[in-house]
Formats: structure tokens, C-alpha cells, sequence
């Protein structure tokens, strides 16, 4: 059917039953102004970043859907909007008032952006308001519908204080007591470098290489006794459509694209995604890929299919060694002239005022307190925040304190409070990856955990002690994950059999390891391996003649898997299985950067002299992060960052 159909042009209109009246009428104007505020919630939900806040506000939206029915029609007998309505959005008012975001007095909405569309939409409800009251005068309004749309402009009053003492939280620097300085210069000066780069993973070391080569004075300060952060024990997995090596024709695999790359990344980020980043990203991977391989890296000989990508395109580092890779690229660096800091962290950012350029940072090292002076300025690579608890249960209630997690000890994000504080804006907070392969134990990822992941495209299953699967083993980690913590016990188990160990090329030695260490149980027959884990023998060999039968068949499961050549079926021994758990692995939100990899502030504004690359920055993987795509982003935007800053002007 068309958009339009001209049946409004003599100022008319149809009510939600077929009744025609006037388009200036108070009916029209009462549900038009509700339908106003609808839109202006769904705006303040797209900015907001608590998690809890967003989903109140998807189920205010939800409810004036309901409430604009009912307003626009005079006829209708079945109520949508009902007291207990009203009552349910008065106890979360008084459960959020007890928790300190309540009314302490009047505010400027222009504080936060974030705060600032929420203040928009509690106007607009106080007009909708009105408007229904004028209504009231001359038809029949039921007295609930009155009611709710007044609890909801106190109820988005109080949401815009969840969300303004949130980013004043996060984004303040404290001095002294509880004096908050986020702004300022230093009297002194104690160096002074061309760029400085914070953080020593991935994208610290190709900014350092990119900035290098353009003759750019490099000084690289890591917090950690050893560089690498997260790189360091990363799995080397990289994802490209192309390199240089040309994998792809040599085995046959047929096409890729950065085309279908971009889709399967904005696929997997449920579309929350910034296309440009995303474009970046997969169209300037090949690029990356063949730095590395420049650098010394050494890759499989073959491509891996990881979960939710459409084909294989991982490549392996030879030894899936994070920390080789790190190594090779940061003697690369240092022949581009990078200097390397250890036990150096940043304390603070400068920068004058709202309006200026970052000047520099202090940092610590060995007990003193330095100033560094940034002529062409700063790359910040720190890496996300999985280890600040407050941050994480702040931004993702349902998690709490307690959580495993895979993350190095220094992935605790104070960098990125230092940058909010000098006006950085932030994107995806709430978006948090969690790795379901994980040691049930501790949330360790080791290689067997990489293995299991991996396994998946190649026919390991994922069961429950019951021996049943519970998902697609291809699916993205978040739903994997989802579906361990809400219907499983821990710990869920990968089951493989000797068929599938050998065709992921593992060393022999991986598999002696994980039986020393019992962290992996096998035995000849299915029922012997079964009884070891605890998972109900019978089950399980069902379960498994089950997948061999979708797997000969090459039929969709239940599950929405697809069926590849290359799933093997378990027919039979030795048999294997591995215990994981989900654990807090990676998290996709951080600051807003545009494409050149420059930090944005809340505007939209670039900050001068500003950049930052890797998992400190948000929007490249929206809602959650695919397999191997998190080195592609890192290298990616690292050396935009690089290049970028090092053609910036002195200061």
C-alpha cells in the first residue's frame, strides 16, 4: 500500500474505529501530542547508555502505543491504560528516589545530552497532559490515562538523574576531597614527546609503528610490569575478506567481501553498529593483515569459520599466540623509533577548557609524578574496563560484583573516566561480551576454550549435564552465553571427538595438558566419557546420534544451524569433553570515535589532538563483538590513530 493517502487534504481525519472528525479537533490534538512523546522517548532511549534506563524507557514507549489507542478513539469500551499502570510506574519512581535520583533541585538540562532528551520528553509529556485534560473537559477520559501521563513526566524527571549522576560519576576526575577538576594545564611541563600513547596491546603498537614511520617522537606508557594488555593473551585470531597471503584461492574456499565482512559484523551487532567504523574496519583489514605479516607474524597455513561469520576468513597466528604477536610488533615499533615506558600510569589528561585541544597527561612511574607536554597529541589504547566492578554492575545491574572474568588485572578503565572528564562522550556502556567457552572454574580463556570455540564450525556440540544442546553452537557469543546463565546448570560442557581434535590441527600437547589438568575428561566410548562429566550417558549418545543424522542429512536443526562441509559427525571414540562457562570478556562500548579514529565529544565535536583505537572505544561492534573481528579493529583503527595524530600540527 502507498505512504500517502490524500484523505486528510480537506482536513479530516479517521479515529481508531473509522470515525471521522477534524483534524484541529482536541481528540486529534490530544493523541498527535501523545504520539509526539513517544518519539521523543524513543530519542532519549537511542542516547541513553544505563542499561536500566533504556529498558524503562522501551517499556514507556510500549505503553503510550496503548495509550495513544486509547485517547484516539470516543467509542472504544475496552481500556488499555489501567491503575495498576499507574501504580507499578509510582513504586519504580519511589524504589529510584531511595537510591539518591530523586528531586534535589532544579537542574540544567543541558548537563548531559543524555539527561538533556530525557528533560525534552518530560516536557512534552507535561503538554500531552494538558492536552488530554482539555479533552476531559468536553468527552469522557478515564481518570487512569490522567494519572499515568502524569507519574511518567516525574518518571522520565527521575530517569534524567540516573542519567546525569551516572555520567558525572564516571566522568569526573577528583582532586582533592571532593573538589572535581576535570579540566586544566600544569604550571610546568617535566617532557616533551610528539605523541604519546597509552596503552601497549594491538592498537598502542600500530599507532606506535604508523606514527613512526612519519617521523613522528613516539613514547609509549604502559601500566603493567610487561606490555600487551589483553593482546598479550588474545588467541591471534584476525579476521580479513583478503591478505597478501592469498588463502582463499590456495585452498579453494570460494568468495568473500568486505561487503559480506560489514554485514556479518553490523549482523552480529544487532545493527547497533556505526556503518562508517564498520566500513573502515572491513575495507582497510587486508591492509592491516599485511602489516602484520611485515612485522615477522607467522600465520596457519589455512582460514578458520568462526561463529556467526558467513565464511571462513580467520587467520591464526602458527602458535595462536597473542603474545608473539605482540613481541614481533613491538620490535617493529621500536625500529620506527617508539620509545616503551613500563610501570608508567597515566593519572590525568590536560586539557585548558571545553574549546581546546589536549595538551598532554601526567603520569607515574617508580613513585614520581611526571607531566608529559603532547605537541601533536595523544592515542589513547587502554583497552576496556572488564575489571572496574563498578563500572560493570553500574552498567549491567544483572551481572553484580561477582562475575568471572577473562580480562588482564589492568583492564580497569580509568583512562577512559579520564577522558570522559575532559568532555569525551561514550557509546554502547552497556554492551558487554561475554565469552561462553570459558574455564567453568575461573573464567580463564586457554587454548582448549579457543579450541571449543572454534569447534563449533567444525561439529562440536554444546550440552547441558542432562546431555542435551541448548543452542546453536554457530551462534554469537551473546546468545550462546544468554542461553547458559538463564536455562542451564553450570557448568554446560563442548563435547568433540578425536575426528574433530585432529581437524582443528591442534598440538598433541594442548590435549596431554588438559588431562594433567583435568580440565578435559575423555574416554574410549561416549558413555565412559559421559560418566566422568557427569552428563546422563543414554542423553548424550542420543543427542549425538542426533546431530550425526542433521549432519548427513545437511538439514537445518531446531537450533537455525546451517550445516557445513566441514562438520564432521561423532561416530566414534575417543570421545571428549570440556566444562566452560561464560565469563566477562570484552566490552563493546567506550568512547566515541569518528572513522579517522578521533574521540568526539558529546556534540559530536572532535576533541583536537584526541584519538583512541581498540576496546576503549565503542560503536564498531554494537551489541556484541564476533569472533576475531576485535585484532581487525585494534590494528584497524590503531593505525588511523597513528597516522592521524602524527600529522597533526604542534601545539
Amino acid at each position: 500500500m502507498k505512504i500517502y493517502t490524500k484523505t486528510g487534504d480537506t482536513g479530516t481525519t479517521s479515529l481508531y474505529g473509522g470515525e471521522i472528525t477534524e483534524k484541529h479537533s482536541l481528540r486529534v490534538d490530544a493523541y498527535g501530542t501523545l504520539d509526539e512523546l513517544q518519539a521523543s522517548v524513543g530519542f532519549a532511549r537511542a542516547l541513553c547508555e544505563v542499561s536500566e534506563v533504556r529498558q524503562a524507557l522501551k517499556e514507556s514507549e510500549r505503553q503510550l502505543i496503548l495509550l495513544m489507542t486509547e485517547v484516539s478513539s470516543s467509542k472504544l469500551t475496552v481500556h488499555m491504560i489501567k491503575e495498576d499502570d499507574v501504580k507499578r510506574m509510582e513504586q519504580e519512581i519511589d524504589r529510584l528516589c531511595s537510591k539518591g535520583f530523586g528531586f534535589s533541585g532544579f537542574v540544567l538540562p543541558g548537563e548531559c545530552l543524555r539527561s538533556a532528551a530525557l528533560h525534552l520528553a518530560r516536557t512534552i509529556a507535561r503538554r500531552a497532559e494538558r492536552r488530554i485534560f482539555a479533552l476531559a473537559a468536553y468527552e469522557l477520559v478515564q481518570q487512569p490515562v490522567l494519572n499515568y501521563l502524569n507519574r511518567l513526566s516525574d518518571y522520565l524527571f527521575v530517569l534524567s538523574q540516573c542519567e546525569l549522576k551516572s555520567t558525572k560519576k564516571i566522568g569526573c576526575v577528583e582532586a582533592s576531597g571532593d573538589e572535581l577538576m576535570p579540566y586544566g594545564v600544569p604550571d610546568s611541563w617535566d617532557e616533551t614527546t610528539d605523541v604519546a600513547i597509552i596503552g601497549s596491546g594491538f592498537a598502542g603498537l600500530a599507532a606506535a609503528i604508523e606514527a613512526g614511520l612519519k617521523g613522528a617522537n613516539v613514547i609509549i606508557l604502559e601500566k603493567m610490569p610487561y606490555l600487551g594488555g589483553n593482546s598479550r593473551i588474545s588467541g591471534g585470531g584476525y579476521c580479513s575478506w583478503d591478505s597478501k597471503l592469498k588463502l582463499r584461492e590456495k585452498l579453494g574456499l570460494g568468495e568473500d567481501s568486505p561487503q559480506l565482512h560489514k554485514e556479518d559484523t553490523l549482523k552480529g551487532g544487532a545493527y547497533y553498529n556505526d556503518p562508517d567504523l564498520v566500513d573502515r574496519m572491513v575495507n582497510e583489514a587486508p591492509d592491516g593483515l599485511n602489516m602484520l605479516i611485515e612485522a615477522g607474524i607467522e600465520f596457519e597455513p589455512t582460514l578458520h569459520h568462526l561463529g556467526a561469520h558467513s565464511v571462513a576468513r580467520s587467520y591464526q597466528e602458527k602458535n595462536r599466540s597473542g603474545k608473539a604477536m605482540v613481541d614481533a610488533l613491538h620490535n617493529y615499533a621500536k625500529r620506527c623509533g617508539a620509545e616503551l615506558r613500563l610501570r608508567a600510569k597515566v593519572t590525568r589528561l590536560w586539557r585548558e577548557n571545553a574549546a581546546s585541544p589536549v595538551t598532554g597527561l601526567r603520569y607515574e612511574q617508580n613513585g614520581v609524578q611526571k607531566n608529559l607536554r603532547c605537541l601533536k597529541g595523544i592515542v589513547i589504547a587502554s583497552g576496556g574496563f572488564a575489571r572496574d566492578t563498578e563500572l560493570i554492575a553500574q552498567r549491567n545491574p544483572w551481572l553484580g560484583n561477582n562475575y568471572m572474568c577473562s580480562n588482564h588485572r589492568g583492564a580497569t578503565g580509568e583512562v577512559l573516566r579520564y577522558a570522559i572528564a575532559i568532555g569525551a562522550d561514550t557509546v554502547h556502556m552497556d554492551f558487554i561480551q561475554l565469552f561462553p567457552c570459558a574455564a567453568a572454574k575461573n573464567g580463564v580463556i586457554d587454548r582448549l576454550a579457543l579450541e571449543c570455540y572454534s569447534g563449533a564450525g567444525f561439529g562440536t556440540i554444546y550440552v547441558n549435564d542432562k546431555g542435551l544442546r541448548f543452542v546453536n553452537e554457530l551462534a554469537g557469543r551473546d546468545e550462546v552465553s544468554k542461553a547458559q546463565l538463564m536455562h542451564q546448570t553450570k557448568p554446560t560442557w563442548a563435547v568433540f571427538n578425536k575426528d574433530i581434535f585432529t581437524r582443528l590441527n591442534t598440538p598433541i600437547e594442548v590435549l596431554e595438558h588438559g588431562v594433567k589438568s583435568k580440565r578435559l575428561i575423555f574416554g574410549n566410548t561416549i558413555e565412559e566419557m559421559a560418566t566422568l562429566a557427569g552428563i546422563i550417558p543414554d542423553s548424550l549418545a542420543a543427542t549425538i546420534d542426533d546431530h550425526n543424522e542433521i549432519l548427513k542429512s545437511g538439514l537445518t536443526d531446531n537450533f537455525n544451524k546451517t550445516v557445513t562441509d566441514k562438520m564432521l559427525p561423532m561416530e566414534r571414540g575417543p570421545y571428549y569433553a570440556v566444562a566452560q562457562w561464560p565469563s566477562v570478556h570484552f566490552c563493546m562500548g567506550g568512547l566515541r570515535i569518528n572513522r579517522d579514529s578521533q574521540v568526539l565529544d558529546i556534540s559530536g565535536i572532535r576533541i583536537p589532538k584526541l584519538y583512541a583505537a581498540g576496546e576503549v572505544c565503542g560503536g564498531v561492534h554494537g551489541a556484541n563483538r564476533l569472533g576475531g573481528n576485535a585484532i581487525t579493529e585494534c590494528i584497524v583503527f590503531g593505525r588511523a590513530a597513528g597516522i592521524g595524530v602524527a600529522n597533526e600540527k604542534e601545539y
